[in-house]
């Protein structure tokens, strides 16, 4: 958009024209959403899991340890059967390895719960609030931007020739 025609007088520093900066705009405002997002996002690693969270946890874990303690009877079951000559070798086996399958996911399940009761890493939080500082900065060029598309008279005077139609 051109402010100005020819004939006009200006002060130093009124605006003459400005770009069409649309484009820009919509870059912003996509680029200060993300932020929002991610400042969430930090809000929540700096607050740590929720305590239903760890509850939910805690349960998984009470509810494994219960399948782990009942697959571990089972298998030991299986195994004296096996030497009484009842069950075959196959059974056997196949309760052991459930057995295992049962402690294994129980290990996976307390060590999540060892990961929701420590919280967040620094690191975490670091490396979050880092893309914080670069969504700003980004913020700021496009700002730049849209006020470079501003054009001001830089000195006052007497409009002359208006070479360019907008």
């Amino acid at each position: 958009a051109v402010w100005v025609d020819e004939g006009d007088r200006v002060r130093a520093g009124q605006k003459l024209a400005q770009l069409d900066t649309a484009r820009l705009e919509l870059e912003l405002q996509a680029l200060l959403a993300t932020g929002r997002r991610e400042t969430a996002v930090l809000q929540q690693l700096i607050a740590g899991p929720l305590a239903e969270t760890i509850d939910a946890q805690r349960a998984v874990v009470t509810e494994l340890e219960a399948g782990a303690k009942q697959a571990e009877q089972d298998a030991s079951r299986q195994n004296k059967l096996l030497k009484e000559g009842v069950t075959s070798e196959e059974t056997a086996e196949a309760l052991h390895t459930l057995a295992q399958v049962a402690s294994a996911r129980l290990e996976s399940a307390r060590q999540r719960l060892k990961e929701l009761l420590r919280g967040s890493r620094s690191e975490q939080v670091q490396a979050q609030a880092a893309t914080i500082e670069q969504l700003d900065a980004e913020a700021a060029k496009l700002r730049l931007e849209m006020e470079r598309g501003i054009l001001l008279a830089p000195f006052p005077g007497v409009i002359t020739d208006r070479k360019s139609v907008v």
